[in-house]
């Protein structure tokens, strides 16, 4: 495993964020909010997509 112990963003954080199509918005910015909620559901939607619809979940032995 890679432990990752700094990381430099070369401009510093001054609480912005890029955007693909390139103009700063604020990292309270309700676009880039939708953004990480979005990131965060995409796993549980995956995992419910692989669950049988029986609804019961198999644990690994």
């Amino acid at each position: 495993m890679v432990k990752l112990n700094k990381i430099y963003t070369r401009t510093g954080d001054n609480g912005t964020t890029g955007l693909v199509t390139g103009p700063r918005r604020s990292k309270s910015d309700l676009r880039v909010d939708a953004y990480g909620s979005v990131d965060e559901a995409m796993p549980s939607s995956a995992w419910r997509a692989s669950t049988p619809a029986t609804g019961r979940i198999s644990t690994p032995c």
